[in-house]
């Protein structure tokens, strides 16, 4: 048969392809999983490396672009296709943002309604408190262009 020599004055059946020469690779070392972890660690180290690199801004503009932006645009006035279904999306005619209600706008912010996730474990405190203060001013600046 192809694969497996036959038994003979040398002793037992093998197969071929065997690791380190034993069927099985019982007691043996094993030189392919050597290189494999190797490989694995090189490309964690690559990504954490990546990731450690690409750091999100945790400033308040930073935190805007990574969190808000996406559903409220990048002025706050909030994205054309989705106004028709959630006009609050649009930072820039709240009632609770126009009137600096500091504390209503931080609730929503951590905790998320409708729509609008919760973003209370994303967020340290110091983070929602420079990310009410921006939201607050995006309004105000808006309404000193107009």
């Amino acid at each position: 048969m192809k694969g497996v020599r036959e038994r003979g004055a040398s002793g037992p059946a093998q197969a071929t392809g065997s690791v380190g020469g034993r069927v099985g690779g019982a007691h043996t070392k094993e030189p392919g999983r050597a290189g494999s972890a190797r490989a694995w660690g090189a490309l964690v180290a690559c990504l954490l490396l990546m990731l450690g690199g690409c750091a999100r801004d945790r400033s308040a503009p930073g935190l805007y672009r990574s969190y808000c932006r996406r559903c409220h645009g990048a002025e706050g006035e909030g994205k054309p296709r989705a106004l028709k279904l959630y006009p609050k999306s649009n930072l820039l005619i709240s009632e609770m943002v126009l009137q600096g209600d500091r504390e209503a706008v931080r609730d929503r912010i951590a905790n998320g309604e409708g729509p609008m996730p919760a973003f209370k474990r994303r967020l340290t405190p110091e983070e929602l408190e420079s990310l009410v203060d921006f939201t607050i001013r995006l309004a105000s600046e808006q309404k000193r262009k107009e």
